[in-house]
């Protein structure tokens, strides 16, 4: 979210988050589509947003620790203060974490005095419960985590800073480094060398986008991050500055082992001219579809028009695939804002439409 949603469209969501008992995914995806309807609203929004709604709520065990006892934050910047420290003190899916955080910090305003308690406690049961599973079957690996002990541990072997901070070009270096430790050092260095927090996010976003350029995701396992990559950047203002810098690296770590360890294949195939975009996407042929889509983000409208069926197609399939049409429509929306649609966003979400094909 960006933090400008109107009253009607934030209670909308307020309300639907209040269905389960935990915030989770869905709780994205709900909070992503309604504000598809501010960004680009039409079919693709009204549709996203039905199905989104009727997706099975988050659930988790409810949380009974001390956490839940502290004062209930009076604005957003009080919320983050008193979140933060517990999402990087319980790493998990830091993508997921992330979105949520930007999520609770542009909805505050709009919940009701007595909603408060209730949706404070829906994230921290969602967190635990998520922090406790890690691993588990159906929960993200655990590979695919760093703890704050574990990034204690490889600061003390971090070399000499060169106080050059490098290009965004350097930072692709991240996504290919050998280890965990290695990219982590990376990272440490261009904001060392002091490049702003908030550009770092931006960077790893455009980063993920071209891994979703590049490979092959059949279960979405960029989809998240990038979320969080976008949640970063509008978190860097409000979000506590030594906190941030933490957050930073557990999505860069997220990101380093989707591109490195996840398994995600090179896009092969033929690049020949489609006629058909969401039959095409639909049938799962994702190298076509990013060359088509590279034609059209020089006409925005037609951009759209061109998105809609397909977007709405995947999604109609099912929970799972409405995740995937609406995240993906979601962060399109927000990296391109008024401007025009670039080319590796457009052919990346075109690529991860067509890749909900197994």
């Amino acid at each position: 979210m960006s933090g400008d949603m109107q009253h009607a469209w934030a209670r909308q969501t307020i309300t639907r988050l209040l269905e389960g008992s935990s915030l989770g995914v869905r709780a994205v995806v709900v909070a992503n589509a309604a504000e598809l309807h501010e960004r680009i609203g039409g079919a693709i929004a009204e549709t996203l947003w039905g199905l989104a709604v009727v997706m099975p709520v988050d659930e988790a065990a409810p949380y009974t620790g001390p956490l839940n006892q502290q004062p209930i934050p009076a604005d957003a910047a009080d919320l983050l203060a008193q979140l933060v420290p517990i999402v990087v003190a319980n790493a998990s899916d830091t993508g997921l974490n992330l979105g949520l955080l930007a999520i609770l910090s542009d909805l505050w305003p709009h919940v009701a005095t007595e909603e408060r308690p209730l949706i404070r406690v829906r994230f921290l049961n969602g967190l635990m419960e998520r922090a406790s599973t890690l691993g588990n079957r159906g929960e993200v690996p655990r590979e695919s985590v760093v703890t704050t002990a574990e990034l204690r541990v490889w600061n003390r072997y971090m070399p000499t800073a060169t106080g050059d901070s490098g290009t965004a070009a350097d930072l692709q270096r991240i996504f290919t480094a050998a280890t965990a430790q290695e990219a982590y050092h990376l990272l440490a260095d261009h904001l060392i060398g002091g490049m702003d927090p908030g550009t770092l996010a931006r960077i790893l976003g455009t980063l993920a986008m071209q891994t979703a350029d590049q490979r092959r995701d059949p279960d979405g396992m960029l989809l998240l991050p990038l979320v969080g990559a976008l949640a970063a950047e509008r978190l860097s203002a409000t979000c506590p500055p030594e906190l941030y810098t933490v957050l930073l690296f557990q999505l860069a770590h997220q990101l380093w082992w989707c591109a490195s360890r996840a398994g995600l294949l090179r896009r092969t195939g033929s690049e020949d001219q489609i006629v058909d975009f969401t039959l095409e996407i639909t049938k799962g042929n994702a190298v076509g579809v990013r060359r088509y889509a590279r034609g059209l983000r020089l006409d925005e409208a037609g951009w759209w028009a061109a998105l809609t069926p397909a977007a709405c197609a995947v999604a109609a399939r099912g929970p799972a695939h409405t995740q995937r049409a609406v995240l993906a429509t979601w962060t399109l929306a927000m990296r391109s804002g008024n401007r025009v649609v670039a080319p590796d966003d457009a052919a990346a979400i075109a690529a991860i439409l067509a890749d909900d094909v197994r």
